[in-house]
């Protein structure tokens, strides 16, 4: 087929409505024509390879639901300079376990979306954040070291600054004589990866042979810009003598969490199946500029 000429195609859509279809290629601005025959099939005319990509861009939005219903609505949002893949890439996180459905169009830069209004919203809301200017996260990892069972007095407990706001909470579950071992704190812009290593500073009450703390993962802000989702991996390896307990540790967390942001995460503590016996756990505190 000559790229030049002009092809017509006849789709058959199982789920949505041809005259909505034939509106949203209008829509879109592709140089093709699209209308509804008396059928209800949807035909398309334009050169063969407009036509290839806009029946692409079809298949994907005909799904059940019913276009036109007071409860859902059908936008265009656009999505500038930013890659299309990018976007896709954030909306399949952010839509995952909703109704509504969408298609990104590299070629209008448009993200089509039908479904309820909330979630029609937060597309919108999602993908004009992405136009708003990068913030600087510090995300603060407090390794603390406790007793399962042990006292709960906080004469005990060696906690100070700002986490002294979860020593009351960890007190409650069980943990008492709470001391830091460590804390990393690492600066990164939101949507980028980081990875940081420490190593314990040796302290006279304590027979430390190489403690070695490590962070990894990315830190990235929602839509609302109140709370930040992580995706965190983090590890202690080494020995760790007290007058409790004489032997190697390992401390491994690798999980995803929603920090409010000035907020306290107690993200792990381990180990948890036993009634006493020593423990860590694992703080985190995310703040932005």
């Amino acid at each position: 087929v000559n790229p030049n000429d002009y092809v017509t195609q006849v789709m058959v859509l199982s789920h949505a409505d041809a005259e909505w279809m034939a509106h949203i290629v209008k829509r879109l601005g592709f140089d093709a024509a699209a209308t509804a025959s008396r059928d209800g099939k949807l035909v398309i005319r334009g050169k063969p390879k407009t036509v290839e990509e806009l029946a692409a861009l079809i298949a994907e939005l005909d799904l059940p639901g019913t276009p036109g219903d007071a409860t859902e609505l059908a936008e265009f949002v656009p999505f500038g300079r930013h890659e299309a893949g990018h976007v896709e890439f954030l909306l399949d996180k952010m839509m995952d376990g909703r109704r509504a459905r969408f298609a990104v169009d590299p070629i209008s830069r448009n993200v089509v979306v039908h479904g309820p209004i909330e979630d029609v919203d937060l597309v919108q809301r999602v993908v004009g954040s992405l136009d708003a200017p990068s913030k600087a996260l510090t995300v603060h990892f407090h390794f603390v070291r406790a007793t399962i069972g042990g006292s709960t007095d906080p004469e005990d407990s060696e906690l100070t600054g700002p986490l002294k706001a979860v020593e009351s909470v960890m007190h409650e579950n069980g943990f008492g004589e709470l001391g830091l071992l460590a804390t990393i704190i690492v600066s990164v812009d939101e949507s980028r990866q980081f990875r940081q290593e420490s190593t314990l500073r040796t302290a006279e009450e304590h027979d430390v042979d190489q403690l070695q703390f490590a962070v990894r993962g990315e830190a990235r802000l929602d839509a609302d810009g109140g709370v930040a989702q992580l995706d965190v991996r983090a590890d202690i390896m080494g020995k760790y003598s007290t007058v409790d307990h004489d032997g190697d540790t390992a401390f491994e967390v690798n999980t995803a969490l929603a920090a409010k942001l000035g907020g306290h995460v107690i993200l792990a503590a381990g180990p948890g199946s036993t009634a006493t016996g020593n423990a860590i756990a694992l703080v985190v505190r995310v703040t932005a500029e």
